[in-house]
């Protein structure tokens, strides 16, 4: 009698190289941003709630990938069927936490990660965070609507980090 019909695989997404990007892009933004903030005259406060949020993703994503790790470290095959998909799972919920209903700010109707959009002048380079991009290219843009993409951001961050985390 046949009970599987294939052997279970764990997804080939490591969540560290997900935060490790995160972390590079925001690196390379935040000086612009914190720039942008001054010039209209807004709080820095929300940049700094968006850093707080990718630093407690990068120890969540670190922990998780440790302990993924530590379950396989002498092959999947000891793993049980629910775990592989537990596993899966969180991996699958974590991507998906960075989707968002609507376009990003500044990108086509298509372009939902808030993370990793193709550019709106060309569809083959992508960036990182491509509404805090459009933010600093476009410094006509409301401080609500600026405020609005931070919140979305620190959101996403937020469900990513729950999902991989234990606790």
């Amino acid at each position: 009698m046949v009970t599987s019909v294939s052997e279970p695989a764990l997804l080939p997404l490591d969540v560290t190289d997900f935060s490790s990007a995160i972390s590079s892009w925001w690196n390379d933004l935040k000086p612009k941003l914190i720039q942008v903030c001054k010039k209209k005259g807004m709080d820095v406060g929300m940049v700094g709630l968006v850093e707080k949020e990718i630093t407690r993703l990068s120890t969540a994503a670190q922990e998780f990938q440790k302990n993924l790790d530590d379950k396989t470290k002498k092959g999947i095959k000891d793993l049980k069927d629910l775990e592989i998909r537990a596993f899966n799972d969180k991996m699958l919920r974590f991507e998906r936490a960075f989707l968002v209903d609507g376009p990003v700010l500044g990108g086509s109707f298509y372009s939902r990660n808030i993370l990793m959009s193709p550019s709106p002048s060309d569809i083959y380079a992508a960036s990182g965070f491509p509404s805090l991009r459009h933010i600093i290219s476009n410094p006509g843009l409301s401080k609500e609507t600026i405020l609005l993409e931070f919140e979305k951001i620190k959101l996403a961050l937020t469900s990513a980090i729950k999902t991989i985390s234990d606790h």
